[in-house]
């Protein structure tokens, strides 16, 4: 089936987060450069990124550190407005706050945009990618999801029917790709290659 909608992912395929990381670590004291290692393990190990924290002993939780427009990536919104003239509904689904949820409403013009909060769904779960579909108006494979991770975004869109787009950038991208999970992946290394 033709492609109707270009639903996206949000860290590291819209906006790059590691300003939002760097603070989070700066209000434990701790070097960039150890906690971006510690990320890296965790991502290597497969698990989830709140184990940053507890690894590095963080006596209570972060305060909430803001997205601001400077930390969209250049091709982001100019791909998103580009897909969406081009006859497309576009969407942005992620695992994030409902507070991200209204930054994302004043920074893109889209059709939807959907929280994992919100919905009450976190990806991986096929769930929260049949709420896409719900969203969308559209069957599973008349959308394409793109996503900078192959275990929560390209498998579980795949599996659901999607066309998964996998966005070889930032962290989760740079251990992910060698995977072999990864192999015969529909692959970009930026948002002006989405294949529509």
């Amino acid at each position: 089936m033709a492609v109707r909608a270009v639903v996206f992912d949000f860290g590291y395929t819209l906006v790059n987060e590691d300003r939002v990381w760097s603070e989070i670590a700066g209000q434990y004291g701790w070097p960039e450069s150890v906690f971006f290692a510690t990320l890296g393990a965790v991502i290597e190990r497969r698990g989830h990124h709140g184990q940053v924290l507890d690894i590095l002993g963080a006596p209570h939780p972060p305060e909430s550190v803001p997205f601001e427009q400077r930390d969209f990536y250049d091709d982001a919104l100019p791909s998103v407005q580009s897909i969406k003239a081009a006859g497309h509904l576009v969407g942005i689904a992620g695992n994030f706050s409902a507070e991200i949820e209204s930054f994302l409403q004043q920074q893109a013009d889209v059709d939807f945009i959907a929280s994992s909060e919100r919905w009450g769904v976190e990806k991986p779960d096929p769930r929260f990618f049949a709420r896409i579909a719900d969203e969308s108006g559209c069957c599973a494979d008349e959308i394409t999801y793109v996503g900078d991770r192959i275990d929560n975004d390209v498998l579980p869109a795949a599996a659901v029917g999607m066309a998964a787009v996998f966005l070889q950038r930032g962290p989760w991208a740079a251990v992910q790709k060698s995977w072999p999970e990864a192999a015969g992946a529909t692959t970009i290394s930026d948002l002006g290659s989405i294949p529509v």
